[in-house]
């Protein structure tokens, strides 16, 4: 009988020099087993072949060296394998059981053999070379003593070598959680696309499973809630109610104490519509926000004497922008400028915990901006809907008013009056490089 030397890695017998390519035996779809059946050191195998000189009948290799124990056992008919291949370690300790029909996985594969156990961890279906149908992995515990026992297993499934469906997991007999949607393979489903595929042997389970959830869920997403927010330095207290998943009603925010509340906000099913409002550590309003839609509508912003220093309107200009009117008074209630800007839509409804900033930036002018001082206008600039200056602009200054007219940012004409004579004292057009024009 011939002897070969075989290295039992993805299942492949490697020949001497002058053996003939055909007496390779390559088999299909072995991923899993690469690990699991492997040894480095060289095996003394017996081959039997038919007449054809292809390999059949019984095929096994012991360890050269050492014990000379059995590390591969096959079976082969006309060349393929056929019946159940199996792989030991030196040690004597199993590492694949796989079935075979026509050189073909087909039937159950098994690895991860663990020997305090005395089983294989993990275990897949064949079909034709394809997975197919289930396949699972244990997962064990280790006990005080130092033993170990199996605690639970994840299953998932596959059709002809595509996974479809849940990855489940159980501790013990129980699914405990599921994992992402397979649906032909390709990943990221929802879960609802998932419950259309049938789940076999563990369908049963998979619906007391969702049973227990929804439960669960109903007792997540109803009734008084409470939790904490805020780094551990500033962690504050956040107080609301759930109604079918989301917010409803007055939610508010309080010192970790919970001695002194900070914010208070008007929901309806999870968006901000009505009064939110801001207090001072005296508990006097800080600030005052009119929410539709969780999208500010008149933003009114205190001092401390209650006098207003912000009153900011918001008005839609399209669906992802939203123009802000705004007026700033001195403590004493005299106006100090107006303004317009334009902000994202969605950036005001970022904000849980607000600030004047996050609701009124100013990164983009719009509109004229105008400045007072004792509530007369002492100066005035224009800009277009990009933010850059344009229009008619004008301010004071030693006496002197300063008329002017800008295009794309760039000065056109100043005219410069003297306001106790109103004389005109200068006037003069300038080129778009900024240098004055030279009357002829």
């Amino acid at each position: 009988m011939d002897k070969f030397i075989i290295l039992c890695f993805f299942v492949v017998s490697i020949l001497p020099a002058n053996a003939i390519e055909q007496d390779l035996v390559k088999v299909q779809d072995l991923d899993m087993l690469m690990d699991t059946c492997m040894d480095e050191e060289l095996m003394d195998c017996k081959v039997r072949k038919n007449k054809a000189n292809r390999f059949d009948g019984k095929q096994t290799c012991k360890d050269q060296l050492g014990s000379h124990a059995t590390l591969y056992e096959s079976s082969y008919r006309d060349g393929k394998l056929q019946g159940v291949m199996k792989c030991w370690g030196k040690d004597g300790e199993p590492r694949v059981e796989a079935e075979f029909r026509n050189g073909l996985l087909d039937g159950v594969s098994k690895s991860s053999w663990d020997p305090k156990l005395r089983m294989f961890l993990a275990e897949e279906a064949f079909s034709k070379g394809q997975k197919h149908g289930f396949s699972q992995s244990l997962s064990m515990s280790t006990r005080a003593a130092g033993g170990v026992s199996i605690s639970g297993k994840s299953v998932r499934q596959w059709h002809r070598g595509k996974e479809t469906g849940l990855l489940l997991v159980f501790e013990g007999e129980k699914i405990t959680g599921i994992g992402e949607c397979f649906v032909d393979g390709q990943r990221g489903h929802k879960d609802e696309d998932c419950r259309r595929i049938d789940m076999g042997p563990y369908q049963p389970k998979l619906e007391e499973y969702y049973r227990t959830e929804k439960s669960a869920e109903h007792d997540r997403c109803n009734g008084e809630k409470k939790t904490m927010a805020g780094d551990f330095m500033a962690r504050k207290v956040v107080k609301y109610t759930m109604q079918d998943c989301k917010i409803e009603g007055v939610a508010t925010i309080w010192t970790r104490d919970e001695k002194r509340k900070l914010v208070e906000t008007v929901f309806r099913a999870n968006k901000r519509e009505g009064k939110q409002r801001v207090f001072f550590e005296d508990g006097k309003l800080a600030i005052e926000i009119l929410y539709r839609d969780d999208v500010p509508s008149q933003l009114t912003q205190y001092y401390q004497n209650s006098k207003i220093k912000i009153d900011a309107e918001y008005s839609p200009v399209d669906k992802h922008r939203v123009r802000i009117n705004v007026k700033h008074f001195e403590d004493r209630g005299g106006l100090v400028e107006t303004y317009a800007t334009l902000a994202r839509t969605q950036e005001l409804r970022s904000s849980i915990y607000p600030h004047v900033d996050d609701q009124i930036p100013t990164m983009r002018l719009v509109g004229c901006r105008q400045v007072f001082e004792n509530d007369s206008a002492t100066s005035e600039t224009c800009f277009d809907e990009a933010g850059i200056q344009s229009g008619k602009s004008f301010f004071i200054k030693a006496g002197q008013r300063y008329d002017q007219v800008w295009e794309g940012g760039k000065k056109v004409t100043e005219t410069i009056t003297d306001l106790q004579s109103r004389k005109t004292i200068d006037s003069a057009e300038f080129y778009p490089d900024g240098s004055r024009k030279v009357s002829p």
